[in-house]
Order: structure tokens, then C-alpha cells, then sequence
């Protein structure tokens, strides 16, 4: 119940902003969007909608109709498939539909694979996309600290050898986006800096254990020849 109160609230904030910048593609896919909960994890949904806060919170010097473009496309690009079928008259076809810059976008993103790192560098031919993905690695190395120590350890791998240098390139490439860049940078770093840490720790501790159980190992295998011998 306290993970569906916190996606109704994620819900309702980006809601109540589209309503105010007047984003009406975004408001009539997050009307099926919310018909659609509960029907698969509502990780799905938070991740979504916390991308698309995001992007709002960012008052991008953009006008509010390219902004509009930008926040249905990354609210729909990667949710799950019976939700958003690509087939003409489905839910993401239709969203495409209404801009030619949605339907360049999605065909971006689309093509997602967060360990191929030409992947990356396809993000370069289209801004928006490049945008949404870094927002979308903004969001989610905050859910860093859930997973297990290889997991991060890939992420963060990953993280410093693809994210930070499109980050770099982004403010350096689109001056319109150099906020927001800056902002999902030092984010990004802090919070992988304290999970380095903690990994670090992590590692002291489980080393520890494994010289502790070699030492028993041995110290079980001289008893054991101490009472051969006894015999």
C-alpha cells in the first residue's frame, strides 16, 4: 500500500505540472497511463513518471511544446509491452502520431541496451533522446543501494565509461541542456562516490570472512589429523 501511495503522489505532482505548462500530449497518455496500474510492478510507472518530474524540474529554456515532446516520449518509450504495443493504432503509435519529433525520438530510444556502448554513441545523433537517456541514469542509480554488490559494481563500470563522457558531451554540445547535464553529473557522482564507499567497506568485510574461513579450514583439517593420528 506505501509503494502505491508513493506512485499515486509521483503521479499526481507530474500531473498537476503538465496541467500547468499545458502539455497535452503528456495528459492524455498519462490518462492510460493510470488505467494501467496495477496491472504489472509499479516500479515501471515510478521510474517513468520520476524521469518526467525530472525534465519538468529542470525549466529547460525550451518552449513548452517542444518540453511537451520530450516528457510523453520518455514516459512512453520503455514501458511494459502490453501497455504500449508498436501497432498502428496502439497506444505508443498513436502518441507518435501527434509529432513527427516523438515518433524520431522513440526510434532513438527504442533501441536500448544500456551495456552496448555504441548504443551511446548513436544517443549523439538526437538531443532529445540523449536528454531522456541521461535523465533516465539520473533516476536510476538513486535505486543503486537495492542491489547486490556485482550489480552496482557493473553499473557503476558503466556509468563512468559512457554516462559521464555524454554528460560532458552534452554541455559542451547544447548549451540549452548544460544545466540540466551539470545537474545529473554531480548527482550521479555523489551518489556513486557514497555507494563506493560502502562497496569498499563491503569488500573489507567479506575479505575478512574468507581468510577467517580459510583459517578454520586449516585449523579443522590439523584437528581432524591430530585425531587420525590419536587413533
Amino acid at each position: 500500500m506505501k509503494d502505491r501511495d508513493t506512485l499515486l503522489e509521483l503521479y499526481n505532482i507530474v500531473l498537476d505540472s503538465a496541467k500547468e505548462k499545458g502539455l497535452k500530449i503528456t495528459l492524455s497518455a498519462l490518462e492510460t497511463i493510470r488505467n494501467n496500474f496495477g496491472k504489472h510492478s509499479d516500479i515501471y510507472y515510478r521510474r517513468r513518471l520520476s524521469v518526467c518530474r525530472m525534465l519538468i524540474k529542470f525549466h529547460l529554456p525550451i518552449d513548452n511544446e517542444l518540453l511537451d515532446v520530450i516528457v510523453v516520449t520518455s514516459l512512453c518509450h520503455h514501458l511494459p509491452g502490453d501497455v504500449v504495443p508498436e501497432t498502428q493504432g496502439s497506444f505508443v503509435h498513436d502518441i507518435c502520431e501527434k509529432d513527427a519529433r516523438i515518433s524520431e525520438i522513440y526510434g532513438v530510444l527504442k533501441q536500448i541496451s544500456y551495456a552496448d556502448l555504441s548504443y551511446y554513441e548513436r544517443l549523439t545523433t538526437n538531443k532529445y533522446a540523449l536528454l531522456i537517456r541521461l535523465t533516465e541514469r539520473g533516476v536510476l542509480v538513486e535505486s543503486l543501494y537495492d542491489w547486490s554488490s556485482i550489480e552496482a559494481k557493473v553499473f557503476i563500470s558503466q556509468t563512468k565509461e559512457s554516462f559521464f563522457p555524454l554528460c560532458i558531451y552534452t554541455k559542451e554540445n547544447y548549451p540549452e541542456f548544460r544545466a540540466a547535464a551539470t545537474i545529473l553529473m554531480e548527482k550521479t557522482r555523489n551518489l556513486i562516490a557514497a555507494n563506493d564507499a560502502l562497496l569498499g567497506r563491503f569488500d573489507e568485510i567479506e575479505n575478512a570472512l574468507r581468510s577467517e574461513i580459510i583459517f578454520l579450514k586449516e585449523e579443522n583439517a590439523a584437528l581432524r589429523a591430530m585425531i587420525s593420528r590419536m587413533k
